[in-house]
């Protein structure tokens, strides 16, 4: 069984769904690794893009998820000023 740990907090998820998840200061190991799997690429609707996966012992990884980018304004252009006389 594996525990998520949140790398920013360092507080382990106790779970989590799309709209709203639960933590703890204790590792909770609830989840397979798919589970595990699925829990941090659900976070990142959390705006949490980076947590550590293990089972306590040998298997660790840390999965970073890619932060969803800002969209580019265009740049305003003028094609020159019109002056009227009256």
């Amino acid at each position: 069984m594996y525990s998520v740990q949140i790398k920013a907090t360092g507080k382990y998820v106790k779970y989590c769904d799309d709209s709203w998840y639960e933590t703890s200061k204790e590792p909770w190991r609830l989840y397979s690794k798919e589970e595990a799997d699925k829990i941090a690429r659900q976070m990142r609707k959390h705006y949490v893009y980076a947590v550590i996966i293990s089972d306590g012992e040998n298997d660790t990884y840390e999965f970073t998820g890619v932060k969803k980018e800002e969209p580019v304004q265009a740049e305003k252009k003028s094609i020159g000023k019109i002056k009227i006389k009256i």
